[in-house]
């Protein structure tokens, strides 16, 4: 008899534990301060409860027409497994006018020959910021934990 209820008890905690990660995952619409945009973010939460965040940033599609077909990152990616493994939460942003996330494309720089990176730069830094805000902020994150900062191409 105590064996059945050891053996129910078990399968009940890693039931509700696993149904716990589940519900973590989740969407979020975040407001960039600042302008009238929100953008999209995923977070992925790490397995055993709050954890360090990692934000983990998209590039840019090589052909401009491609942006509005960009979608979230999933959080069973090679570069989310990673870092979930090793015990951080992993956010997932769509910047400004990358898929559906909404507003105008920030990310411009202008003319090859007077091209304003650092104003490019800033106005990604802006979004970046947001997501980290806005993910400091959730259950499945230590907000007081430095944050690491990766991306590709952009």
């Amino acid at each position: 008899m105590r064996y059945w209820m050891a053996l129910a008890l078990a399968l009940a905690c890693g039931l509700a534990a696993a149904a716990r990660a589940q519900e973590v995952e989740q969407v979020y619409r975040v407001q960039v301060p600042g302008t009238e945009a929100g953008i999209l973010m995923r977070l992925c939460p790490a397995p055993g409860g709050p954890a360090p965040l990692v934000v983990i940033n998209h590039g840019s599609p090589a052909r401009a027409a491609d942006r509005p077909h960009m979608r979230l990152t999933e959080c069973g990616s090679e570069a989310v497994r990673w870092f979930t493994s090793r015990g951080f939460a992993a956010a997932l942003p769509l910047r400004r006018r990358y898929g559906a996330s909404g507003g105008e494309w920030a990310e411009g720089f202008g003319r090859c020959q007077q091209a304003d990176y650092a104003r490019a730069g800033r106005e990604t830094a802006r979004d970046i910021l947001a997501a980290i805000e806005a993910a400091r902020r959730l259950p499945a994150v230590r907000g007081d934990r430095p944050v690491v900062v990766v991306g590709q191409s952009a």
